[in-house]
């Protein structure tokens, strides 16, 4: 055979001419004997490498070499999917990258690059290097023939076109109509199918070809095209089962009209269209509702359906869910957030001051419970009943974790939202439990020194399990009340065993788990429950060793680190571990992983400029307009910052706090200062008092500004709220006064030649610590002033 005829280019591109095809039909005549049974045929991929070599790749480069399913736009675009990563996508550009593939094929996919684009996230771009699985399916293909009569073009137009043999396979019957006679005729060449569609089996695709060779094993009509393409995809006869109507049962309502009506902001989605195989028979469905959205009873969209025609309101079945839930939209950033969380065994997620980043940790529960639920559901199905032997599976739940009991009862309250959807469960530790239900033994004096003031949300008493083991709902509950009310009549072993009885019921009761990260070792924890998902809030603040520990106990399936790096850090007081890298967070760690949450909804714009610049790139974006401002600058025009040059003279005092006595700074005429334009909020502006905070880096300045407020005649200052940055993240006020303290005459500076990092840490303090600044500059919503 002549190579250069063979390969000669013409005006269709790189095949060869009818002679050479019909010379190649000839050479592998033996691939052409089909028939009705399933066709078997050589692998259409000639790769370059041989399915050892891939797996090697895949093995050993995890990162360069990725095991995906492709999606075809067009014979040279391609999308693939990442198996161990479904909301990942590889594009896949230009005929060489694209390579042999056919739709549906599981490729091996080496990546190109990886580009980060502003707002739309990774954007990483690939090539196939070879074919690890192809379905039977996709070798059979529906086209029409188009321009070049030995080249098919599939009708999808997701894949190349295919050479069609012209030997006597093309030589089927097509039923063609003449419209002289008005008689239809028969045609045995499938040259006469132009207006017709063709059913063609791809039989073979050399290395050397730029087409793959097939031929036609049908020939059909354009209306016969949908039951051919259900036949082919999902193996469905185009052979309508038998159907009785039920006369007596039924009634005919095509007269009257039907409409779905959604709100505004419900997604824009294609009707789904889905098949189910019920043995003799099968059911098509079209769904043509929204499940984004569902209409509340009672909304203004309710009452237009009810006005527009008749509505018939039905009741909800057990399993069906509420989807209206009560919480804000998620942005566009919010939602790849909440997607990748979904679709990836290790999620980070940084969240700077006010883009949400609760809001999203609540969505990534709730949709981690329903796909707990999917799971629980198809056990039950295939699971046979237990004998008396086998021991109880744990419960599968979700367990949500955080530094401290502050930053889990901010999620635990924005969890109540979703109370009658999930079951949330509030865990305080043994020594919070000892305080609200002391027993004798219990040491009171040390959980108080262990817990520094801290106390239980009474608005998280409904969903606390010191509290539930003790209401009438809990079958222990009469003899744990009876053996608190005994005295010293029972013993700690039998107190301890009911308790941990009524513990493990109400545990069993519950969706998701609410913990510190410490808390999380509780041996009842990991007798009674399977956690497959973990969450850890503001993870930033946590300290390595404590973030390991719920993950190290219950070795999850997935785990998601919400936080912000740029905020405070772990606490870490002795500068050996310092030194060894102890005050680094986890979430730190892995901050080259993280996807950033890129609007915020707290600040004035004005606010939020320097922190975004400063502290996030220019990245962070302000969301929709606030109110006006009652700030008021020197001209008397509103201001959401403002400036307080206060020259007052610091002091040194030792104040007593939960660690113990600890010196600490103050300054008198600041303190005073910040008083005095909280009560100018408060009285003639009209400002709630609890809308207010006056932040402060040190616990002298924090007491001796609760002091002065406290010796105001106007009683309605004294609400507003006094706390140390460092006690602020996870709250915002709609106006902050921050009382920085330090006051540094200008001659100081003056006499220093040069300024160390030792001078300003003496005499500025924590103003020179970039994360406990970024903290307390963003908690104000309207107004900020810095004294």
């Amino acid at each position: 055979m002549d190579k250069k005829k063979m390969y000669q280019k013409n005006a269709n591109g790189w095949f060869g001419d009818r002679t050479t095809l019909d010379e190649a039909s000839e050479i592998h005549k033996d691939l052409f004997k089909f028939s009705s049974r399933a066709f078997h045929w050589e692998p259409l991929f000639k790769q370059e490498h041989s399915q050892e070599e891939l797996q090697e790749m895949l093995d050993t480069k995890p990162h360069e070499y990725v095991r995906c399913k492709l999606k075809m736009e067009r014979h040279d675009l391609a999308y693939a999917k990442p198996l161990n990563d479904p909301t990942s996508t590889i594009c896949i550009s230009g005929r060489d990258a694209v390579g042999r593939s056919f739709p549906g094929d599981e490729v091996c996919v080496q990546i190109l690059s990886r580009t980060w684009q502003p707002n739309r996230g990774e954007s990483v771009k690939g090539k196939v290097v070879g074919l690890l699985d192809r379905s039977e399916k996709s070798c059979t293909v529906i086209c029409r023939m188009e321009g070049h009569k030995q080249l098919a073009t599939p009708v999808k137009k997701n894949m190349t076109r295919i050479c069609i043999l012209k030997k006597h396979q093309d030589k089927i019957e097509i039923r063609k109509f003449n419209p002289k006679d008005g008689h239809y005729f028969s045609e045995r060449s499938i040259d006469m199918a132009e207006d017709q569609l063709l059913v063609v089996k791809v039989l073979k695709w050399e290395k050397t070809h730029q087409y793959p060779l097939g031929a036609v094993t049908n020939v059909i009509s354009q209306k016969e095209y949908y039951n051919v393409l259900l036949e082919l995809e999902y193996g469905i006869k185009d052979t309508p089962p038998p159907f009785q109507p039920k006369c007596d049962q039924e009634e005919n309502e095509e007269k009257n009209p039907t409409f779905t009506i959604d709100s505004c902001d419900a997604e824009d989605l294609d009707d789904a269209f889905s098949l189910s195989d019920h043995g003799e028979q099968y059911m098509i469905a079209i769904h043509i509702t929204d499940v984004a959205s569902y209409i509340r009873k009672g909304s203004k969209e309710d009452t237009f359906a009810k006005k527009q025609d008749t509505t018939e309101e039905l009741e909800p079945a057990d399993d069906v869910m509420d989807y209206n839930l009560d919480l804000p939209p998620l942005n566009e950033s919010q939602k790849t957030a909440v997607q990748k969380a979904l679709n990836n065994p290790f999620t980070v997620i940084q969240g700077p001051p006010g883009t949400g980043k609760t809001v999203v940790g609540v969505y990534i529960t709730y949709q981690f419970y329903m796909m707990n639920k999917r799971h629980e559901a198809q056990i039950l199905k295939n699971s046979t009943k237990p004998t008396l032997d086998e021991k109880k599976p744990k419960k599968r739940g979700i367990l949500y974790c955080g530094p401290s009991n502050k930053s889990v009862d901010i999620v635990a309250e924005q969890l109540l939202k979703l109370k009658g959807i999930l079951k949330p469960l509030r865990i305080y530790c043994d020594q919070m439990e000892m305080l609200e239900y002391p027993y004798p033994g219990s040491d009171l004096k040390l959980c108080r020194r262990a817990l520094r003031d801290e106390k239980p949300k009474e608005a998280l008493k409904g969903i606390s399990l010191m509290h539930l083991v003790r209401h009438s709902d809990n079958p222990h509950s009469a003899e744990i009340n009876r053996l608190e009310n005994s005295g010293m009549e029972f013993t700690i072993e039998s107190y301890k065993k009911v308790l941990r009885e009524a513990q493990k019921h109400e545990l069993q009761k519950h969706d998701v788990i609410l913990c510190t990260c410490s808390t999380a070792l509780k041996p009842i924890l990991m007798e009674t429950m399977d956690f497959r998902q973990i969450l850890i809030d503001e993870c930033a603040m946590a300290t390595e060793p404590e973030a390991f520990i719920p993950l190290v106990s219950h070795k999850p399936e997935q785990i998601v680190l919400l936080g912000d790096h740029k905020q405070i850090r772990p606490i870490v007081t002795c500068a050996r571990v310092k030194e060894l890298g102890m005050d680094q967070s986890l979430f730190e760690r892995y901050m080259d992983r993280a996807l950033m949450l890129d609007t915020q909804y707290r600040m004035h714009e004005h606010i939020c400029e320097f922190p975004s610049e400063e502290f996030y790139g220019g990245k962070l974006r302000t969301g929709p307009k606030r109110r006006t401002c009652l700030l008021l600058d020197r001209n008397d025009a509103p201001t959401a910052i403002l400036f307080g040059h206060v020259e007052g003279e610091e002091i040194s005092l030792v104040v007593s706090t939960a660690a113990g006595n600890e010196r600490s700074a103050a300054n008198e005429q600041e303190a005073e200062q910040a008083v005095r334009v909280a009560n100018l909020l408060v009285r003639q502006s009209r400002v709630k008092p609890e809308d207010i905070a006056i932040l402060t880096p040190y616990n002298a300045q924090m007491c001796k500004i609760k002091e002065m407020l406290g010796q105001r005649k106007n009683q309605a200052v004294q609400d507003v709220s006094v706390c140390t940055i460092m006690k602020s993240q996870g709250s915002e006020w709609r106006y902050v006064i921050l009382s920085t303290v330090r006051s540094c005459p200008l001659s100081e500076k003056e006499k220093e030649s040069y300024i160390s990092k030792g001078w300003l840490k003496k005499k500025l303090g924590f103003i020179t610590d970039p994360n406990q600044v970024n903290v307390a500059i963003t908690r104000a919503q309207d107004g900020l002033c810095i004294l």
